[in-house]
């Protein structure tokens, strides 16, 4: 336990002029040396750039690694904390949890037998884990310098703090000290700098499941896009410029990038420290695009296969709302924020409300559906007015589990539909492969937010939704009206209602009319998912993507498409 001045001690650092370490003083000597760290360190220090291929590393074996924070090695730089965590001894937030995990060994690979944000012990933080590197340097006497991104993120939260872990194995299973550094997270309230040394317990084992691991992750390589440089783009597309696209978005980026005609072009993948090295394995906050991949796509695909299941009613299925707000209330009113429930007419001012901040930190299933349930009073209608609320999304997690225990055998529709037969199906990353859940044995997916996943896994997803579109009937895994609707492109009247002018929120989708900014002859509606903080994911067409992940809450991306209009005629494929 972290004591109150210790903690402070390390806060009022944030006052001070940092240096970075140069790349030339990561040596075997201080990488194995037990002294606090002084400076953080360039992200180069993190990547294999010093590869002799006549001197292959030592270690050969699959095996279990157990990560500790040798206490008062840290160095801590505070940036941004809306809620004080740092200051408080309880949330230990400047100490790193236990990370513990199998790992299989697959060429210069290491591939952790859990992917998923895992919960532990910790007061305040999750851990997770993503492949890493083994390569062996002639100047660190027989040991392998291995390398892993890992992430932290908070407990019942989505805030994610990306950072690198680098240690020492020799082939004979002796490990030395190693250091962690944080330099980057999607986080809108609480940034910071975080180094120290790690003690590491290594032995070699044999792994459950270590040649399917093997399987899968030769799999994910091989469906994963080459990525193209900025240098590239511009070389490609020599209309666009890069000040146009970069100018307002960098300010808080984590990453951004572009996909044209399936060629992904990558932005940026900055730290404070430099380019995040493995920026195919930086795990990304959902946030609220879980709305859309979660909550949507779950729906389209559970109306696929039971027709009219949207129009259910909340109080046939969910008897703890069963008080006479919810009467006439349907599963699709919940997933289009349109109950006729809420406080407030300013259509976004609710989801910051006090009542709302308790919903988001209520632990368990219990608290969260009661204040979900009871929180807002009738106001409306239900189906006309929309009212942002999380909660309402929570709701129809809550419906989708229910219902679909009513038509199967399973009772989890996530792990069942999505990450069971869907996210296999389009060669996702174990990272999807779970969602976040409440604390205790109800084990609720939070359904609006929660999800982790990779760039390389949202570029897949909006993929398939692009192609679910023009699928025939045989084909098709979504309901098509319901696709229809949230990509603004159906038959038929849409409500396009999204609390503001010129914004539609359907099916757990945003969409933006950018028409009259692109100049073109009638409204053009471009479909997109959002997150806390800054995250947009744009479907502008189905050979163009643009995806940002920032934390700086600003959702300046017009300015990107008005750009990309320069060089590809969006008025005709809108």
């Amino acid at each position: 336990m972290l004591a109150t001045n210790f903690v402070m001690s390390f806060v009022s650092d944030a006052e001070n002029n940092d240096t970075i370490r140069p790349l030339a003083a990561a040596s075997y000597q201080w990488l194995s040396s037990e002294k606090a760290i002084d400076n953080f360190v360039s992200t180069e220090v993190f990547a294999n750039r010093k590869q002799d291929k006549k001197l292959p590393s030592s270690l050969h074996d699959n095996g279990h690694l157990k990560i500790t924070a040798i206490d008062k090695t840290q160095k801590f730089k505070l940036i941004k904390d809306v809620y004080d965590a740092a200051s408080l001894s309880k949330t230990q937030v400047l100490v790193l949890p236990t990370i513990d995990f199998d790992f299989v060994r697959n060429g210069n690979y290491l591939i952790p037998n859990v992917r998923t944000v895992q919960r532990n012990d910790h007061p305040y933080w999750e851990w997770q884990i993503s492949p890493g590197v083994v390569w062996q340097q002639p100047e660190d006497n027989g040991f392998s310098r291995v390398v892993f991104p890992f992430s932290l993120q908070e407990k019942n939260a989505n805030c994610t703090h990306n950072g690198l872990l680098i240690l020492l194995i020799n082939g004979k299973g002796k490990t030395n000290n190693g250091i962690f550094q944080i330099g980057s997270e999607t986080c809108a309230y609480f940034q910071f700098d975080l180094a120290g040394r790690i003690s590491v317990d290594y032995h070699k084992s044999s792994v459950e499941n270590a040649k399917q691991l093997v399987a899968e992750f030769n799999r994910e390589l091989s469906t994963k896009k080459i990525v193209h440089s900025r240098a590239q783009l511009i070389k490609d597309y020599p209309k666009l410029s890069l000040d146009s696209l970069l100018a307002k978005q960098l300010k808080g980026s984590t990453t951004s990038g572009l996909v044209i005609n399936r060629q992904h072009y990558r932005l940026n993948c900055e730290t404070r420290y430099g380019r995040y090295p493995y920026c195919d394995w930086l795990a990304l906050p959902s946030y609220s695009t879980a709305k859309s991949i979660f909550a949507g796509i779950g729906l389209m695909r559970l109306q696929a296969l039971v027709p009219n299941v949207e129009k259910v009613l909340v109080n046939k299925i969910i008897p703890e709302c069963s008080t006479k707000q919810w009467q006439n209330v349907t599963l699709s009113d919940l997933l289009n924020m349109r109950t006729g429930n809420y406080l407030s007419n300013d259509p976004h001012k609710d989801e910051s409300s006090n009542r709302m901040i308790g919903f988001f930190t209520s632990e368990t299933h219990k608290q969260k559906l009661d204040k979900a349930c009871n929180m807002f009073p009738h106001r409306a209608k239900p189906g006309k007015s929309f009212r942002y609320h999380t909660s309402d999304t929570y709701l129809a997690g809550v419906m989708l589990n229910r219902l679909f225990a009513k038509v199967s055998d399973q009772k989890d529709l996530y792990k069942t539909l999505l990450a069971g037969e869907l996210w296999p199906m389009l060669k996702l990353s174990p990272l999807l492969g779970e969602s976040k859940r409440t604390y205790d044995d109800e084990l609720q997916p939070f359904t609006g937010w929660g999800l982790t996943y990779y760039a390389s896994d949202i570029i897949k997803i909006v993929e398939f939704l692009q192609q679910q579109k023009s699928m025939n009937k045989r084909e098709r895994l979504l309901d098509k009206k319901m696709l229809n609707s949230a990509m603004q492109n159906g038959q038929g009247n849409l409500n396009r209602d999204g609390g503001e002018a010129n914004i539609a929120y359907n099916n757990g989708f945003w969409a933006l009319e950018v028409g009259g900014d692109l100049g073109c002859n009638s409204p053009k509606w471009l479909p997109f998912m959002s997150g806390f903080g800054g995250i947009t994911v744009a479907l502008i067409s189905p050979d163009l993507l643009y995806y940002n992940f920032a934390d700086n809450q600003r959702f300046l991306w017009l300015d990107v498409i008005i750009e990309l209009n320069q060089q590809f005629p969006l008025c005709e494929v809108l």
